[in-house]
């Protein structure tokens, strides 16, 4: 009888919409039986909107939803936004990391020698990209989930066999966010440190210490979001198709522990407030703001006094592509912490039927994307602000640039590299022709002072021949 059930869902809504009362008057049958165990005794007549809602919220009414949200809008919504676009998106950003990490564990990034970046820091986007790729490999479990359940929506065998793992898929995907957000603020202290303090702060940003916050990070983290294993359950339930066959389809479901207002007070609005909003934001904002007004300064310096040394902009540099990464993360990853923070007040069931909660609900999908796009980024922005992660990149990766990059491409890097002639920067050969080029200039120079030296002592000897001479 749920299409009983369903009609009168889908008249409330249509009255809720509208502007109506919303109240809840059955056409027909006095009673109501969804699963077996589980009888509702007709009692609808007259039945307020709130009480409405706190009932579909029940087990009674198990798969109402579903059916509600089968032709929705915001489904359809869903499939394109996290679903296909997602899926891309997790797909780009998986490569792009791997790129990162073959370019970032380079010797010439990871040494303590490196130009305008330290090995901690390297350790710590490293971790980052770590995370971001753990975090999109299971993202796209859930957007390849969302995929299968539009295209095969009769297809019971696939989502039984998807809705078992989802419960640990979720908990991995809060771990690794919330790792990222942390990691961030400590490449950020990280940086403050370097930049703030060059005498003293040294010491406090080496390897070791960078390997012991990074390793704490990702078991803080695992901690922090072991509660949301017991959040949801798989429940088995008995259903019936319309032809009147039985089939089995294992709901995911919230538990007494994941429904309970403690818990979604406590854990989903305070300590989420305070640890994954709150600390980690205001860190983010002060420290940013700090490094923004000395890297200012530190430029105002070198023009007015003319001492613009390659470390000195390295070091810039690096703290500008930094920047750019948090003011990303402010911007893709905030609006999912405001979205979190309304749900944990709002039960998820009441959301799903209630139209006035439709706009809640397209933020909700939203803001999921802007967090797996925030994962994908890093290495666009690595790319666009750093100097020296790009000649790394293409130093690695085009190993005869000449042959790939555009003819006015190359013009335009020949005149940054003050050449002029066409030719590309020799950051951009190749490693054997510029190590040829190396050991040719430097045989020509050996030679050059060979030459020079031997003719200085004729010279001398001369002039020593012609002393004796006078004298």
């Amino acid at each position: 009888m749920e299409h009983i059930i369903y009609e009168m869902c889908l008249n409330w809504r249509q009255e809720t919409a509208l502007g109506g009362e919303g109240v809840i008057t059955p056409t027909n049958s006095s009673y109501f039986s969804f699963n077996e165990s589980v009888s509702v005794n007709d009692s609808f007549s007259n039945l307020t909107e709130y009480d409405f809602r706190e009932e579909l919220c029940s087990e009674n009414f198990a798969g109402i939803t579903e059916l509600l949200n089968e032709d929705s809008p915001i489904t359809k919504l869903k499939y394109q936004l996290n679903g296909i676009f997602g899926l891309n998106i997790c797909i780009f950003g998986l490569i792009g990391n791997l790129l990162s990490i073959s370019v970032l564990k380079e010797k010439s990034f990871s040494s303590s020698s490196s130009k305008g970046i330290s090995s901690s820091t390297v350790l710590y986007l490293i971790a980052l990209a770590v995370a971001d790729s753990c975090l999109l490999s299971f993202a796209s479990f859930i957007c390849l989930n969302i995929i299968l359940k539009e295209a095969l929506p009769s297809s019971t065998e696939v989502h039984n066999y998807i809705n078992y793992p989802s419960t640990f898929v979720t908990y991995m995907l809060d771990m690794f966010q919330t790792c990222s957000t942390w990691l961030t603020v400590a490449f950020t202290v990280d940086r403050y440190i370097m930049i703030c303090f060059p005498f003293g702060g040294g010491k406090y940003c080496t390897r070791h210490k960078a390997l012991v916050v990074i390793t704490c990070l990702y078991i803080a983290s695992a901690i922090y979001n072991t509660p949301s294993l017991f959040e949801f359950k798989c429940v088995p339930q008995q259903r019936v198709r319309e032809n009147g066959e039985k089939y089995l389809f294992v709901k995911r479901t919230l538990t007494d522990f994941g429904k309970s207002r403690e818990y979604l007070e406590v854990y989903h609005f305070g300590m989420y407030l305070v640890f994954i909003v709150g600390l980690p934001c205001c860190t983010l904002a002060v420290l940013n703001l700090r490094l923004i007004v000395t890297v200012k300064q530190s430029k105002s310096t070198e023009r007015r006094l003319s001492l613009g040394t390659s470390t000195a902009r390295q070091r810039n540099d690096t703290t500008i592509m930094l920047v750019a990464v948090v003011v990303a993360f402010f911007l893709l990853q905030v609006p999912a912490m405001v979205s979190h923070l309304i749900w944990s007040q709002i039960p998820s069931k009441v959301v799903d039927i209630d139209p006035q909660y439709d706009v809640l609900r397209v933020l909700y999908h939203v803001t999921d994307l802007l967090v797996i796009l925030n994962s994908a980024v890093n290495v666009l922005l690595y790319y666009g602000f750093s100097r020296n992660f790009r000649r790394k990149f293409i130093a690695k990766f085009c190993h005869q640039p000449n042959k790939f990059l555009s003819q006015g491409f190359r013009r335009k890097l020949s005149c940054r590299s003050g050449s002029g002639d066409g030719t590309v920067a020799s950051w951009y050969v190749p490693k054997q022709e510029t190590a040829r080029k190396q050991s040719r200039s430097g045989s020509f120079l050996e030679s050059s002072n060979t030459s020079s030296s031997l003719k200085f002592e004729q010279l001398m000897a001369g002039q020593l021949k012609d002393q004796k001479h006078k004298s």
